[in-house]
């Protein structure tokens, strides 16, 4: 017991150092293209940036995008998809935890497994 416990503080502790970590670099490389201005650039207005996701919470897609080729028809393909992954990774941790869940009933009621079927 006291081993497993250490281990998930060691796990968090590395999951934190990682998240850390990489918001550093992201910190560091912001910087350090700000301060780099490239010299073939005439006028810095002309500069394009596109881009586009999609956050899940829960069972609701939620898809932006700031890109003239991302359309609508696309999002919602996304998120259709999206929704389609969520459901069957549901449907399988259900699956997977039905024995458990059936074993733990007959448990409580104090039945046995031999003459439930």
């Amino acid at each position: 017991m006291l081993r497993t416990l250490s281990l998930g503080m060691i796990l968090i502790f590395l999951g934190i150092a990682v998240i850390v970590i990489g918001s550093l670099i992201g910190i560091l490389v912001s910087i350090q293209r700000s301060i780099s201005v490239p010299q073939n650039v005439t006028n810095v207005s002309e500069e394009k940036v596109e881009g586009g996701a999609c956050i899940v919470i829960f069972f609701i897609p939620i898809c932006f995008g700031t890109s003239a080729s991302i359309t609508l028809v696309s999002m919602v393909i996304t998120a259709i998809a999206l929704v389609i992954v969520a459901l069957l990774i549901y449907i399988a941790i259900r699956w997977w935890l039905r024995p458990i869940v059936r074993e733990s009933i007959f448990r409580e009621r104090g039945e046995s497994e031999a003459y439930s079927s």
